[in-house]
């Protein structure tokens, strides 16, 4: 996992920081970690990467990484982390909904951490459609909500809901939980 003096020497060089704090983002990355060998040789697609720290964790072990980020702040700060990435990774600053509806790639994994409820209906339905049902292994994870956030009918900002999304189209599920963190870890039965 990033060391706290690397996640600081990455983070020094970010405008606007949102996983500048390590206590912020040392348990996520620490929860993380405890799966993130089952992306071992696998090509990722992660949509909302944000800054790129989860990218940075990843390319460790994939094969290849795309990160996927409509906000051009936090693709700006994500091009920065690449600097400190050695392997095959890219990041896309464009909106979830083109990339789902023009990408001629292939996944075997996705990864999103707290942006399922950002997506819209159908960039989900496309979603399910064009990238989950490639995929071997896929990984969420959300955190405890006061107030469910929702841009979708499907109220994934919730665990359960997830599992259930995912178990409806041959995942099997299990949950890893750190306080009010929950990690989602789904494989596809066909493939495993």
């Amino acid at each position: 996992m990033i060391t706290k003096a690397k996640h600081h020497e990455i983070s020094k060089k970010w405008r606007g920081k949102i996983y500048e704090h390590w206590k912020r983002t040392e348990p996520r990355l620490r929860l993380f970690n405890t799966v993130v060998g089952l992306l071992k040789d696998k090509d990722i697609l992660e949509i909302g990467s944000n800054a790129g720290i989860y990218g940075y964790e990843i390319s460790k072990h994939s094969k290849s990484y795309v990160g996927i980020e409509e906000s051009r702040h936090y693709y700006k700060q994500a091009l920065r982390t690449k600097r400190f990435i050695d392997g095959d990774s890219e990041f896309i600053n464009i909106k979830a909904i083109k990339f789902l509806k023009t990408n001629s790639r292939t996944f075997n994994a996705f990864v999103s951490f707290f942006v399922l409820y950002h997506l819209n209906n159908k960039e989900i339905d496309l979603l399910r459609k064009n990238i989950w049902s490639k995929c071997d292994v896929i990984i969420n994870m959300v955190r405890i909500q006061n107030k469910p956030l929702k841009k979708n009918g499907y109220y994934l900002c919730k665990y359960n809901n997830i599992i259930k999304m995912l178990n409806a189209i041959g995942f099997v599920s299990e949950v890893y939980k750190n306080n009010n963190l929950y990690l989602v870890v789904s494989k596809n039965e066909t493939s495993w």
